[in-house]
């Protein structure tokens, strides 16, 4: 029988107090991400099919909902086949978050890219939409609303609507037609108005001078086709 001696039991008592204040602490959790998928998807208008794009969730939620004090926190996937870039319409992230290419601060994001975003958000009912090409007029944008705390006190249903254009002749062949040239969708670009227009190259003047056709969505645009007729098409 082994007899425990004072100093033998203040030297484990010693030891084990080093093990219990060495012991790694257990890592805090990660903050949750929100993931967005920048893909294709299939509507129906007047009963026939139409592949656009789009920005939602992987559970089919389009867009995102913001509790008050959340902070956008976002991992944002690009799932096209080619490049992409969403800008976040009402926040005022840093500019690398902005999802702005044209500021050059950052670039799109490459097809099977995915990128995080993690800043304070605004509160307000706003939209994301992309920034690049001619995208955003194939549908890619959902809302974006950050909910405020009075609106959570209040407990009313709330119902979110998004109205956009669409026809199913592409994007690139409309502005075509309201241009008359042909155009490239990677040479298009959206104002810096964060999308309130669509900039294209006119064709060249006389003087040699490449000038900008500028449409303002608040200006009044005469088609060549009625909408009716572009939707039946």
């Amino acid at each position: 029988m082994t007899l425990l001696t004072r100093r033998r039991f203040l030297a484990s008592s010693a030891a084990a107090a080093a093990a219990t204040a060495f012991r790694p602490m257990p890592s805090q959790a990660e903050p949750v991400s929100t993931r967005l998928v920048v893909e294709r998807r299939t509507i129906e208008v007047n009963d026939r099919a139409a592949s656009v794009l789009g920005v939602r969730q992987p559970n089919g939620t389009p867009g995102l909902v913001l509790d008050p004090g959340e902070a956008f926190r976002t991992r944002l996937e690009n799932r096209l086949g080619e490049q992409t870039i969403v800008h976040w319409h009402g926040q005022t992230p840093p500019p690398s978050e902005d999802g702005v290419a044209d500021t050059g601060y950052v670039s799109p994001l490459a097809p099977g890219e995915v990128r995080a975003y993690d800043f304070p958000a605004r509160p307000g009912t706003h939209w994301m939409h992309s920034h690049q090409g001619l995208q955003e007029q194939l549908l890619l944008a959902s809302p974006l609303v950050v909910r405020t705390t009075e609106e959570v006190r209040d407990d009313r249903q709330e119902v979110t609507v998004l109205l956009q254009d669409f026809s199913f002749r592409g994007p690139a062949e409309i502005l075509a037609d309201l241009t008359n040239t042909a155009t490239d969708t990677a040479t298009v670009h959206q104002g810096m108005n964060h999308g309130s227009m669509v900039m294209a190259p006119a064709p060249a003047m006389g003087s040699g001078v490449n000038a900008a056709r500028i449409f303002p969505r608040s200006a009044e645009v005469k088609f060549p086709r009625s909408a009716a007729q572009a939707v039946a098409e």
